[in-house]
């Protein structure tokens, strides 16, 4: 069976190298992953481990009733790691038509979660309670910081899909959180009044080259600069420090904040380094879904932040990474080989590598496992440098061990590696039984099912060489005029093999397999389709002498009627 499985980073597979287990999720019970279901490869790791949770491949072999990981409860250390998101709109050739992403529902880091790390996720609902947490990457609908303290969200795209439910929620008093290069959103029109970060309860935190698009912000003391607000107004604020902020509309909507007091805009209004300016002005808008926020060459907010860097999402220097993926090296995002091999001919390997820096792969290296096979690495060339590359490398298998283990590794121009990646394999040891052919069956026409033609039995052997000779056609009463003939073969475990046809002209008026009979053998065959070349093209008359429809001309008409008779007694 043809495994797929969908890679993540430079760091998928377990490396002797390191003391923390490396754990695969998959959907596909046939993929090869430790575990079907998240939650158990959750319960399952220890401090320090590493979980990739990936995504499922489009195939008529498997189709999964549920397409998300459902609920996650993270209680320890650990690190949880997706296939990243926006991955089909972001480039990387017709990559949507390979593989489908897989969510998780609802995902819960709680107290017991402290120092956890999730990266590359897409995420429904997100609700961090523990301590220093990592989040990077990632795509989220609902983001929930209850007790955060000390979390550090870096280039995540929070975006709710409803009005009533914010992207972003800090629904504790205590501070400490972190949101760098994210972008904060709501999906629906504006005129919904949509809250998209709501930090009434909160204080403490810090947004810095953050968008906020497309609804109201409800902050309160927080330290915001660098920021552009997108369509967007604050409609609660209450102290704070808010510098080097863009807006395209006025920063706010009411003289009342959400709790009936007068809206205080000092905190703004009072540093001149906060500007308005068009909405026009700002965003390339080329591209889908994260991509568009990408700033124009004059916008002004490229260089306007405090830091020297932009203002918003996109900087010069850590910058919000498109479609969530790391910042790094190539990454192999797919590989479909066979991991048992049977009665294949060559071990094909089928494989999709991206760098999610913009750097040219320039090199695709190979090996296969035990190395007494292949010493060292081979270099595969048969593909075009580029951001990225799908690629096909095929091994003689009779020429493979037993077992072993095929690894890839891809080199960009810049010197980044992946890093090499480990595929096991296993030979099928179980000796191939061919059955034995048991008859042909023909017909002319119309097929009137398996076992209902005409059946020419066989000796029991796997395999035929020689002439079958049919009956004559004018005994089973083909009709006038173009006809097809049909062969199948069926073994003896009643399997029907691929049916052949033959498309001839039947003619009626006395033309008989007897007429075909050149040399008159009684058996129409190979010295007779010698005798009639002899007259090919050639202006005669009689069927003895292979104008067989008696048009005066020795012709293909004359041939398709030979073929016709072809391997017939008469």
């Amino acid at each position: 069976m043809m495994k797929k499985i969908v890679l993540l980073n430079a760091l998928l597979l377990l490396s002797v190298l390191v003391s923390a287990a490396t754990i695969t999720v998959n959907l596909n019970p046939n993929s090869g992953a430790d575990f079907n279901d998240a939650q158990s490869a959750v319960n399952a790791a220890t401090t320090g481990d590493v979980i990739y949770l990936q995504s499922l491949a489009n195939s008529s072999l498997f189709l999964p009733t549920t397409l998300d990981y459902g609920t996650v409860v993270i209680d320890k250390q650990i690190t949880l790691v997706g296939h990243g998101y926006f991955i089909e709109e972001a480039g990387f050739g017709d990559y949507s038509e390979s593989f489908l992403s897989v969510p998780v529902l609802e995902l819960i880091v709680n107290d017991l979660g402290a120092g956890a790390v999730i990266r590359n996720l897409e995420i429904q609902t997100l609700t961090v309670q523990g301590p220093d947490v990592t989040v990077r990457n990632c795509f989220i609908q609902n983001g929930v910081f209850n007790g955060a303290t000390n979390a550090t969200v870096f280039s995540c795209y929070f975006e709710s899909p409803m009005a009533t439910v914010s992207a972003l929620s800090m629904t504790s008093s205590t501070g400490g959180q972190v949101f760098d290069n994210c972008f904060f959103g709501y999906s629906g029109d504006l005129a919904d009044d949509a809250v998209v970060v709501d930090a009434i309860m909160a204080f403490g935190a810090e947004f810095d080259h953050c968008n906020i698009v497309n609804g109201n912000a409800q902050l309160g003391d927080h330290f915001v600069h660098n920021c552009i607000f997108y369509e967007s107004q604050i409609t609660y604020i209450e102290n704070g420090m808010y510098n080097n902020n863009v807006f395209t509309t006025n920063p706010f909507v009411t003289p009342l904040n959400p709790l009936d007091l007068p809206q205080d805009g000092t905190p703004v209004f009072g540093d001149p380094t906060n500007q308005q300016v068009g909405a026009t002005d700002l965003f390339t808008f080329e591209g889908d879904a994260d991509a568009q926020w990408r700033l124009q060459p004059l916008s002004p907010a490229v260089g306007a932040a405090d830091d020297g860097d932009n203002v918003g999402m996109f900087t010069a220097g850590d910058s919000y990474v498109i479609a969530g993926l790391p910042d790094d090296g190539p990454v192999f995002i797919e590989v479909d080989y066979l991991q048992l091999i049977t009665t294949q001919i060559e071990l094909p390997i089928q494989f999709a590598v991206l760098s999610p820096s913009g750097n040219t792969i320039s090199e695709i290296q190979w090996t296969v496992i035990p190395d007494d096979f292949f010493v060292g690495t081979q270099n595969y060339s048969n593909f075009t440098p580029s951001t990225f590359v799908n690629g096909f490398i095929s091994l003689d298998v009779d020429a493979l061990p037993v077992q072993g283990v095929f690894a890839l590794n891809a080199i960009d121009d810049a010197g980044l590696e992946s890093g090499f990646q480990f595929f096991p394999y296993q030979k099928d040891q179980t000796p191939l039984v061919t059955p034995n052919l048991q008859f042909f069956e023909y017909y002319y026409n119309t097929d009137p099912g398996v076992g209902n033609g005409n059946l020419f039995d066989l000796s029991p052997e796997t395999d035929f060489e020689g002439i079958v000779t049919f009956q004559t056609l004018v005994q089973n009463g083909p009709n006038p005029g173009q006809n097809t003939l049909f062969v199948r073969a069926v073994n003896e475990f009643g399997e029907v093999g691929t049916t052949y046809y033959h498309e001839f002209e039947f003619i009626t008026g006395g033309v008989t397999a007897d007429c075909c009979d050149i040399d008159g053998d009684g058996f129409v065959g190979g010295s007779d389709f010698l005798a009639f070349l002899q007259f090919l093209s050639q202006p005669v008359s009689g069927c003895d002498n292979g104008d067989f429809n008696q048009d005066g001309m020795v012709d293909i008409g004359d041939l398709l009627i030979l073929l016709s008779f072809y391997g017939t007694t008469v």
